[in-house]
């Protein structure tokens, strides 16, 4: 592994808190809302994993995340990695609300921006092609589908409306990450 540490994406607080963060920590996959994580699956073929997401190929992940109608308050998250399901169903005792997606810093692609100064942490050593967030739950097909297809809409997904610019009164623009 680069550096055990490559954020993918993440989402922080004005004060560099964490919301949300998904990338690889420790050369394992982590999944964090709010304070608390999923830490798993080890990806760089060690112990015992068949996963080597260090190879220099390119790999595709989705990650589904919903709230457990049986225990408000949870969330189950499930892990897809080049169409196959490798997490399912995973309990984070957190939620991720609209309102954390859409109050704080804007999402940062590739870094994690942590505490007050907003440093640029985590980075990623490699290249995020064609992020999408969806505003439904997907299913297996759903996944096997974007990874074979390198990303195609499925039919029944509203594409995320927000924006970066979303983020900023008219004629300001955004920080120099």
């Amino acid at each position: 592994a680069p550096n055990g540490n490559d954020c993918f994406i993440a989402k922080n607080t004005d004060a560099g808190g964490d919301k949300f963060l998904f990338g690889i920590w420790s050369s394992q996959i982590m999944v964090r809302i709010n304070s608390n994580y999923r830490l798993q699956t080890y990806v760089d073929g060690t112990n015992g994993s068949t996963i080597d997401v260090y190879d220099s190929n390119w790999h595709h992940f989705a990650v589904a995340i919903k709230e457990d109608s049986a225990n408000p308050g949870t969330s189950k998250v499930t892990l897809w990695i080049d169409g196959v399901k490798r997490w399912n169903n995973l309990t984070i005792s957190n939620i991720l609300s609209d309102s954390d997606m859409t109050t704080g810093q804007i999402p940062s692609i590739g870094m994690d921006l942590d505490g007050t100064g907003l440093d640029k942490t985590d980075l990623l050593e490699g290249y995020v092609d064609e992020l999408q967030i969806f505003s439904a739950v997907g299913n297996d097909t759903d996944a096997a589908n974007l990874y074979n297809k390198r990303f195609g809409v499925p039919s029944d997904f509203d594409v995320w409306t927000s924006s970066i610019e979303d983020y900023f009164p008219a004629g300001i623009g955004g920080p120099d990450l």
